[in-house]
This record gives structure tokens, sequence and C-alpha cells, in this order.
């Protein structure tokens, strides 16, 4: 076995927390399970879909090279506000990972890294939008940042959406006790050999 991959759900820790180490979280969890793993990659406790571990440090080691290299696609799907006039859009900011008090990523146009998002509309409704992107970086909260930058912050995202937005239109009804974030990591590709990619896709969760 080389790698471990999960469909991790929603509201879950991928690794132990700094400020509470004792609540559940993956690495842990696949360690009572199948002994020593490493980290590849990590998700938002808020964001579910696909997410690999690796069975040994060789295989760490190429995947975390593949990362560095962007060698690695990912893709996501959100439900967002707003309703856009474009279907598609590179976003560019230079960005600040826990740049505030609330240890948000921010937008830094002096001392922040580049980073860039495609996103690309699937479906528009009243007030949301339903949309892929494809992260060409891969910072921490990066794509949240990137939504809420261009005043399209994803549904739940209660660190980065800072718009009071009535939660229902005539396609939508969002319940008032929802608390899911609407991100989803819904595919990754990457080499364990000099091969054609793996590719491996999530569905959305019911």
């Amino acid at each position: 076995m080389e790698i471990i991959v999960i469909n991790k759900p929603e509201c879950l820790l991928t690794i132990p927390d700094e400020f509470q180490p004792n609540l559940p979280n993956l690495r842990n969890l696949l360690m009572s399970e199948f002994g020593s793993i490493w980290v590849v990659h990590l998700l938002d406790k808020q964001t579910s879909g696909v997410l690999i571990f690796a069975k040994n440090s060789n295989t760490y080691k190429l995947l975390n090279t593949q990362f560095q290299n962007r060698e690695i696609k990912k893709s996501y799907l959100s439900l967002a506000h707003g309703f856009p006039q474009w279907n598609k859009m590179m976003i560019s900011y230079q960005i600040c990972i826990n740049g505030d008090h609330c240890h948000r990523t921010i937008i830094d146009t002096n001392n922040g890294k580049y980073s860039r998002s495609m996103v690309e509309i699937i479906r528009k409704f009243n007030t949301y939008s339903y949309a892929q992107i494809y992260p060409q970086s891969g910072y921490s909260h990066q794509i949240r940042c990137h939504l809420a930058a261009i005043g399209q912050p994803i549904i739940k995202d209660h660190l980065f959406n800072l718009l009071r937005i009535n939660n229902h239109d005539d396609q939508i009804s969002i319940p008032a006790n929802q608390k899911i974030m609407f991100l989803h990591a819904a595919s990754i590709s990457y080499y364990l050999s000099e091969n054609r990619p793996k590719i491996i896709i999530d569905p959305l969760p019911e």
C-alpha cells in the first residue's frame, strides 16, 4: 500500500488542532488503523472531499515534490453568494496567510504571495452561483479568500462571509440551521509512476 485516499466528511479536522489536540482528526484516526502515515495535503475542517495520505516516506516525498512543482491538479465545487455576469474567470491576488486577528487569509498587495484560482460557473440561480474551481496555487484558505474578495463568499463560510444575504430564493432553500460550508474537494490527479496520472473523483455529499 502506497497511499490512503479518504472521502473526508465536513466538520472533521485533517490534523490535530494546535489548541485542542484531543479533538477527533483524520491523521490520528488513520494512524490507529494503519500505523505510520504521512500527511500530504490538508483540507479545512468545514470542507468535504478527497484527501490523500502517504503510507511511506518515499511516496510522501514523491507527492510532496509534485505539490511543490504544481504538478498535482485539484478541483473544488462551491455554492456561493452572487450572480456574476461572467462564466469563467481567473482570480489573481497576492495573499497573506493568517493575516488578521481571525486567522484569515487576506489580500496583501505589498507582502502577499501570488495566488491564482480559475473559476467556472456551472449554473446560476437568482442569488447564488454553483461553480467549479481549479486552484493554480495551493495556499491555506485560498479559494475562500478569493471568492470573498470578488464579492462571492461561499455559503455558510462564517469566517469569510461578511455579507448578510437572505439564504433563500425561488430555486434553492437552505435551512437556517444548516452549518455545512458549501465547498467540496471534488477531484485530484497525481503520479505514482511515470505512467499516466491517477485521477480520483469524489462526488458531492448528499
